[in-house]
């Protein structure tokens, strides 16, 4: 299997992760928080907006919350104002982009109230 990696910007370093690895970034004001599927936690100086920005053409990712960017791939469940995550966490859809998130995610076919 061929290994997919994606590079960060992080002030003058960059930082090879693999997407495939990632489950979610979680924002804390100016840090982030990177979540892997192994449990492990990552925390970085970095906001939820400058690495937005780097993920843009990764189709995998989705920022769903002003706090959360998802794996698409790691998505277990889809309710109405909510997502669970294959690790049971439960982030809450942003109304501001609830519209634009849910069409991303039906075409995924990830929606379980449609």
């Amino acid at each position: 299997m061929e290994k997919h990696t994606q590079f960060l910007k992080l002030g003058t370093r960059q930082k090879e992760l693999n997407p495939e690895e990632i489950v979610c970034f979680e924002a804390d004001v100016n840090y982030t928080t990177i979540h892997f599927k192994s449990g492990k936690t990552n925390t970085i100086a970095f906001t939820l907006k400058s690495i937005e920005s780097q993920l843009l053409n990764h189709q995998v990712f989705c920022r769903v919350h002003k706090k959360f960017i998802v794996n698409l791939n790691y998505i277990s469940r889809v309710e109405e104002s909510e997502i669970t995550l294959k690790n049971e966490k439960k982030i809450l859809l942003s109304r501001r982009r609830k519209k634009q998130n849910l069409e991303r995610l039906k075409h995924k076919n990830l929606l379980s109230f449609f």
